[in-house]
């Protein structure tokens, strides 16, 4: 097996320690999760967690290194070989707008960062419901 280059995600401000353990309680201790990970947390020290991880769609294994900081995932380069996962793309049933399926929805999460109806732990079919509901209105 070969390792494809880490993937880093750093946070504008680190987490408190309260919320980083309540996020990694949130992610590896209730079942089930939206992340759709299983894994078992190694508490390094306070901030900072590794992980062994199952992506429970794929199957697959895969690392991650968690801190207050970020998180850095270490995958292997045969990690999602499913064609329809691989090269997505985005095209809005609306207007016909084409792009990276990742980047449309790294811009959607930054969009909503401060959005007081959605939350990392609002459930897909909630979110789905709010924002069907916000675009009705708009058109």
């Amino acid at each position: 097996m070969t390792i494809d280059p880490p993937i880093t995600i750093r946070f504008s401000k680190p987490l408190s320690i309260k919320l980083f353990k309540h996020w990694i309680k949130e992610i590896f201790e209730n079942r089930p999760n939206s992340f759709n990970l299983w894994g078992h947390p190694i508490w390094l020290g306070p901030t900072k967690v590794h992980v062994y991880n199952i992506d429970c769609y794929y199957w697959k294994t895969f690392f991650l290194d968690i801190t207050h900081n970020g998180i850095i995932a270490i995958m292997p380069n045969d990690r999602y070989m499913d064609i329809a996962y691989v090269g997505d793309k985005f095209v809005c049933r609306h207007c016909g707008y084409v792009s990276d399926a990742d980047r449309v929805g790294a811009y959607n999460l930054k969009k909503r960062v401060k959005d007081p109806e959605i939350s990392l732990w609002t459930p897909r079919d909630r979110v789905k419901a709010i924002l069907s509901l916000r675009f009705s209105f708009r058109n």
